[in-house]
């Protein structure tokens, strides 16, 4: 009697494990939101200009619309606003912009927003 009940025990875990390992992959709805559409700045390689990266850590396509900068001193970009249309997918990160100074002896100050929506099905 204890040889059929191992066995069945056994098939009994292995679907258990099988389960729950398949229930760890699925995917919780995350919104976008200004939380879940995050930017950071990075150091270039040259160690002079800045990149400004943009990640989309919810679980929905978003379309990044514009890119500010704001607050500028000594910065040779532009200090405006750009339209843009930036597909952003899900868990996407992306280079939004590379900042630098007008004079590199001088420090440079900047400071930046994006606008995003979500992308319709025509994006």
């Amino acid at each position: 009697m204890a040889r059929c009940f191992l066995p069945s025990l056994l098939v009994v875990l292995v679907l258990h494990v099988a389960s729950c390992a398949a229930n760890s992959h699925e995917t919780q709805y995350v919104a976008p939101s200004d939380q879940s559409i995050t930017g950071e700045t990075e150091a270039s390689y040259d160690g002079i200009h800045q990149r400004i990266y943009v990640t989309n850590h919810s679980t929905v396509p978003v379309v990044l619309t514009s890119f500010q900068l704001r607050d500028c001193e000594n910065i040779a970009n532009p200090c405006e606003v750009s339209r843009l249309r930036v597909p952003l997918s899900p868990g996407q990160r992306t280079l939004l912009a590379t900042i630098g100074p007008q004079n590199r002896d001088r420090p440079f100050h900047f400071h930046y927003g994006w606008t995003w929506e979500v992308s319709s099905p025509t994006h």
